[in-house]
């Protein structure tokens, strides 16, 4: 029996949910272990519950070079897109993920009209990632360095400088000089 314990409990805490529709949702349920610095297949349309790990989404359409959007925590959840060769998804920290197939969240959520309300409660937490990005690309220069801190204290011991100057959208050698004071 596969056991999914804290996404039931974070589900619980949005709304109602029934009992059937939690059994349907861990029978659908595929469990996946990655080492760290690997790149994760992402199932088109469909949903990753990180049950333990630390990532980084990589947005990559029509970019001449990839860039992060998101790190993604245990707890969180990855939509993925009906093309997901549009992102890349990459284990900062060895993961515990869960995966349900498009198809499959198709067929819950319409067996479980309940379910899509906790579906959207979700998907506006995800898409608040990158709201925290956009505050940070539009901020000062001097001040990005802050803003991350305030949102990404307790994973920055796990990031690689050059991620984090990516992400907050400044050259390495500057992120450097920022670092240092």
């Amino acid at each position: 029996m596969k056991s999914i314990l804290p996404l039931r409990e974070q589900l619980r805490q949005l709304g109602p949910l029934r009992e059937e529709a939690w059994r349907q949702i861990e029978a659908q349920a595929v469990q996946r272990d990655y080492a760290a610095d690997r790149p994760i297949a992402l199932p088109s349309a469909g949903v990753i519950y990180v049950e333990e790990g630390l990532l980084k989404q990589y947005q990559r359409s029509k970019r001449i070079k990839p860039c992060i959007n998101r790190f993604i925590v245990t707890g969180n959840y990855i939509f993925t897109p009906f093309a997901p060769d549009s992102i890349y998804i990459k284990t900062i920290l060895a993961c515990k993920l869960w995966y349900w197939e498009g198809e499959a969240v198709c067929t819950l959520l319409l067996q479980y009209p309940e379910l899509y309300a906790l579906y959207q409660q979700l998907r506006d937490r995800y898409d608040a990632l990158l709201d925290i990005r956009m505050r940070i690309l539009e901020s000062k220069h001097t001040q990005k360095l802050a803003l991350f801190q305030e949102h990404f204290q307790e994973i920055r011991p796990y990031l690689r400088a050059k991620d984090v100057a990516n992400y907050i959208g400044v050259h390495p050698n500057y992120f450097s000089k920022l670092y240092r004071t």
